[in-house]
C-alpha cells in the first residue's frame, strides 16, 4: 500500500508496475497480478449524508501455490534521475523475507521503501540487514534498480515465507480470518504441548467449533496447563480475531506427582497483529512481563496430588476424560489487549491504579476480577445490582502497591447485569459484568 495525492483522477485505486506511471485499472474486476503493489485513495468526503470510509481493506483468495514473478520497471525513471522504481507487494497471506528476493541480473539496491501513512512520509529499510528484513502479509513496498543495472525481473520465492516476527509494519492488509498461538508446559519430567489459543474470523466469547476441551494425560504423573473460561478446562480456547476490547484469560495449571521447576513458552505471535498488547501475569509471583518481548517463562510449583497408582483408570469412565476446574486455582492469566501501550511503561503496570475486565465474563457462578493499586491504603472492591444496591463486599483491607485478584461466587444472587467498583483512597473505577445462570 502506498500514499499519494491522486484526487483529480477518474478512479481512486492504481498500480505502478513496468509502465513506470500510476495505472488505473480498466475496470472494478481488472486483474493486476501478484506480487504488484497497489495505491488507494479514500476521499475525505463525510458530507451531504455521506458515510466515512472505513480506513481497513479486506482481501479475499489464495496464496500463490508457486514462485511469483514480475517485471520491473526499467523505461521510465524518477525525476530525471538515473534510477527505477516498481511498486511490489508481499502476495502471500504470511510474513516475508525481502532479502529473499530474487533479480534476473543486476542493480537491485539493497534499501527498499515503504509509505507510512500514520506519519504522511516514506521510510527507507536495508532488506538485506540482520538477516533480513521481514514484511507483513500483503504489504506494499518499492524497489529500486539503478540505470547500469540489468535487471528486468524479479522473483517472490514461496521459500521466502516465514514465521518471523515482522521487522516493522507500515501501511499494510491485516488478515481477519485467524491466527494461533502455541504454548507449551516442560519440566525434567513432562511435556504438555495441547495449549493453544484460536484466532478465529467465526469465533465468539462463548463455546464455538475453535474450543476444545482439556483431557486427562494415561500416565500416573503429569504437568499440564489449561485455559479456565466458560465453566471448562479447555486445551485450545477460541477467540474473535478481530479483537475490539481488552480479554483476559485464566489459566489453570494441574500438577499431579509432578513439582520443580517449569517452563511455559509461546511462539505464533507473527500470526496475530503487530499491534496487539500480549502481557502474561503470574499471581503468585506477582510478576508480569510483555510476551512479545521474550518466548518463555520459568518458574516453581508443588505438586497438587500424589500420583495415580492406577493410571489407566480413567478408561474405566469415558466422561472422566476431560478435566475439570479447580476452584480459586489460576495462578496465572494472559491479557490481550487490542491497542498497545507504551512498553516503557511495563515496569509500572503492577503499580497502577487499574481494574480489569472480570473473566470470564458472562459468567456462571463465579468469576474472578483482577486489579492494581499504585500505594498502600485502604482498598475496597464491592458489587451492586441495577439498583446501586450493595450486593457483595469481596475486599476491604489494606494493601501494598501491587496487583492483585479475587473471586467472586455469585451463587446466592440471581441472572443479571451488576456493577463492581474498586475504590483506593479518592480514586474510584467502576465496570460492569453480566451473570448468567
Amino acid at each position: 500500500m502506498v500514499g499519494g495525492d491522486f484526487a483529480d483522477a477518474d478512479a481512486n485505486f492504481f498500480i505502478y508496475d513496468d509502465s513506470g506511471n500510476f495505472e488505473e485499472p480498466l475496470t472494478d474486476s481488472t486483474s493486476f497480478g501478484d506480487g504488484k503493489g497497489f495505491a488507494m485513495y479514500f476521499f475525505n468526503n463525510s458530507a451531504n449524508n455521506s458515510n466515512v470510509l472505513s480506513d481497513t481493506l479486506d482481501l479475499l483468495g489464495s496464496d500463490p501455490s508457486s514462485d511469483v514473478l514480475v517485471n520491473l520497471n526499467k523505461s521510465t525513471t524518477s525525476g530525471g534521475l538515473n534510477h527505477y522504481f516498481t511498486l511490489l507487494g508481499n502476495p502471500y497471506s504470511s510474513n516475508f523475507n525481502l532479502d529473499s528476493l530474487i533479480q534476473n541480473g543486476t542493480g537491485l539496491q539493497d534499501n527498499v521503501h515503504f509509505w507510512d501513512d500514520e506519519v504522511g512520509s516514506y521510510a527507507s529499510e536495508d532488506r538485506t540487514a540482520s538477516g533480513g528484513f521481514i514484511a507483513s502479509p500483503w504489504q506494499g513496498f518499492w524497489v529500486e534498480v539503478s540505470n547500469a543495472g540489468t535487471t528486468t525481473l524479479v522473483t517472490i520465492p514461496n521459500s521466502g515465507k516465514t514465521s518471523k516476527d515482522t521487522t516493522a509494519t507500515y501501511f499494510s492488509k491485516k488478515m481477519n480470518n485467524s491466527g494461533d498461538l502455541f504454548f507449551t508446559l516442560k519440566s525434567k519430567s513432562t511435556f504438555d504441548k495441547a495449549i493453544r489459543i484460536a484466532f478465529r474470523g467465526y469465533a465468539t466469547n462463548e463455546i464455538d467449533r475453535a474450543d476444545a476441551s482439556k483431557m486427562i494425560p494415561l500416565v500416573s504423573s503429569y504437568a499440564t496447563m489449561a485455559f479456565n473460561s466458560n465453566e471448562l478446562l479447555k486445551s485450545v480456547e477460541s477467540l474473535p480475531y478481530n479483537l475490539e476490547e481488552e480479554i483476559t484469560l485464566s489459566l489453570q495449571t494441574q500438577l499431579v506427582g509432578v513439582d520443580g521447576e517449569f517452563t511455559f513458552a509461546w511462539n505464533g505471535l507473527e500470526t496475530i497483529p503487530g499491534e496487539w498488547e500480549i502481557i502474561l501475569h503470574d499471581y503468585v509471583e506477582g510478576a508480569t512481563l510483555n510476551m512479545r518481548e521474550v518466548s518463555e517463562y520459568i518458574f516453581s510449583a508443588k505438586s497438587d496430588i500424589q500420583a495415580k497408582l492406577n493410571p489407566l483408570s480413567i478408561l474405566s469412565d469415558p466422561a472422566m476424560l476431560a478435566m475439570k476446574a479447580k476452584t480459586n486455582a489460576n495462578r496465572f492469566a494472559i491479557k490481550i489487549s487490542p491497542t498497545s501501550s507504551d512498553s516503557s511503561e511495563l515496569d509500572e503496570v503492577a503499580h497502577e491504579f487499574a481494574l480489569d475486565q472480570n473473566y470470564p465474563n458472562p459468567f456462571n457462578p463465579s468469576t474472578t476480577i483482577n486489579y492494581s493499586v499504585e500505594s498502600t491504603g485502604e482498598v475496597n472492591i464491592s458489587v451492586y445490582n441495577l439498583m446501586g444496591q450493595k450486593v457483595a463486599e469481596l475486599v476491604n483491607a489494606t494493601k501494598t502497591a501491587g496487583s492483585y485478584h479475587v473471586t467472586w461466587d455469585a451463587s446466592s444472587v440471581s441472572s443479571g447485569m451488576y456493577f463492581y467498583q474498586l475504590t483506593a483512597g479518592k480514586q474510584t473505577l467502576t465496570k460492569r459484568m453480566t451473570l448468567i445462570k
